[in-house]
């Protein structure tokens, strides 16, 4: 830190402390309580109830919430592996050649994703999208 007394450190640590608390914290703990709220009428909720969070697991919702967490999870696990690979194969090339492929490998972080393409990603949702008249430019020809 740039502050060099004790006091002052202390001091910085606890205006960060309470910036944290107040910007982060606060919110999360309010979040946190109207989904536990049955009833929030006044200052505080009442009726505390865990009864958002059976219905949120239970039916339809409960499936979705399922297969984004195994998609999440079966992407960042592949992630994970052709990036370890990637390192460990950049490690014995030629400086020259580890410089091309590390810009090569980075390149697609910069670049998000097209919230077009993203809308798209299912093979029916995809025949929606490409069969409209304003065709997205990354659309292919899909057979039915």
């Amino acid at each position: 830190m740039l502050v060099w007394s004790r006091s002052g450190r202390w001091g910085a640590w606890g205006i960060a402390a309470l910036l944290l608390a107040v910007f982060y914290l606060l919110p999360l703990a309010v979040i946190a309580l109207a989904s536990l709220a049955g009833q929030w009428n006044g200052a505080l909720p009442s009726h505390l109830t865990f009864r958002h969070y059976a219905d949120a697991l239970q039916g339809d919702s409960g499936a979705q919430l399922r297969v984004s967490l195994l998609t999440g999870l079966m992407a960042s696990l592949l992630a994970l592996g052709c990036g370890s690979w990637a390192a460990l194969a950049l490690r014995r090339l030629a400086p020259a050649s580890r410089r091309l492929l590390d810009v090569l490998f980075f390149l697609p972080a910069p670049f998000p994703r097209s919230p077009s393409a993203s809308a798209c990603w299912s093979p029916s949702a995809a025949r929606r999208c490409c069969s409209t008249a304003r065709r997205p430019s990354w659309c292919w020809r899909i057979s039915s």
